[in-house]
């Protein structure tokens, strides 16, 4: 398990690499937590915040402008992590280029 304040930060929106990396990072420390008998609701605002303040900044606006998007909702963090890289490399597959943002 990774320490919280080790996670990896994004700095840059089309690192697919490096937001793919987070989501599995978070996932594990989630999964491992749940396996000691911590639930998400346990650390949730802690870890969801922290997540999301090592997103490159246009990426936490983004976050911050959905009103049902919660810091506590670890699962629509990850989700929203897995939207932006799939999104990313599905426009790299397609175009053959970086998509700027």
């Amino acid at each position: 398990m990774i320490p919280i304040d080790k996670l990896p930060i994004v700095t840059n929106a089309v690192d697919i690499n490096g937001l793919k990396n987070l989501q599995q990072r978070v996932a594990c420390n989630m999964n491992s937590l749940t396996t000691l008998g911590h639930p998400p609701a346990m650390y949730g605002t802690l870890l969801g915040s922290k997540i999301v303040h090592t997103l490159p900044r246009e990426m936490q606006l983004e976050w911050k402008k959905d009103l049902t998007n919660k810091i506590t909702d670890l699962k629509r963090v990850l989700d929203f992590l897995g939207e932006k890289s799939d999104g990313k490399e599905r426009y790299v597959q397609l175009t053959g280029k970086q998509k700027q943002n």
